[in-house]
């Protein structure tokens, strides 16, 4: 595995530090959840909505923090010389994720608003809350990408600068 910038080592602490959070609290409230009603046969009406919040985070910062890391999962269909060539192949992915994002965030957007005047009732927020894990996922996403592409560029020039220094 290629050695990571101190900015990536640095992404990659505050979203498995954020991830473990969202994962407590996601635990806690349904360990809450189920003594509240089947020990007690109360609930919290709100509960339901948090759930799918933290579940949201956590999955979008997990794709997120996994591309950044390069830990996503990967399906070695190929042999030979496309083996050979990962970084072709990550290239690629690299490519299909930025385009996906630029493509994606107007379309969240236009979600963001169309939902800004429905109310969760039990939050007394709009349920377009609902799309932001979504969309700074996307956006995370989008520039982990585009930082992987960059890399290689960024890499060659420092070294060009570093044998004209010489």
């Amino acid at each position: 595995a290629a050695e990571r910038s101190p900015v990536q080592r640095k992404v990659l602490r505050v979203s498995s530090a954020v991830l473990g959070v969202l994962l407590s609290a996601l635990v806690l409230l349904e360990f809450s959840q189920v003594i509240l009603r089947y020990v007690f046969g109360a609930g919290m009406t709100w509960g339901a909505d948090v759930t799918v919040l933290l579940m949201l985070s956590m999955g979008w910062l997990g794709a997120a923090h996994l591309w950044v890391a390069r830990s996503h999962l990967s399906i070695e269909l190929f042999d030979g010389w496309l083996a050979r060539r990962q970084w072709l192949i990550d290239g690629f992915g690299d490519v299909l994720v930025l385009a996906g994002g630029i493509w994606l965030m107007p379309r969240i957007a236009e979600t963001l608003t169309a939902f800004q005047a429905v109310h969760l009732s039990t939050l007394g927020v709009s349920s377009a809350i609902k799309y932001v894990p979504m969309a700074l996922g996307v956006a995370l996403l989008a520039v982990s990408a585009a930082a992987h592409l960059l890399a290689p560029l960024l890499v060659r020039r420092a070294q060009r600068a570093e044998r004209l220094r010489r």
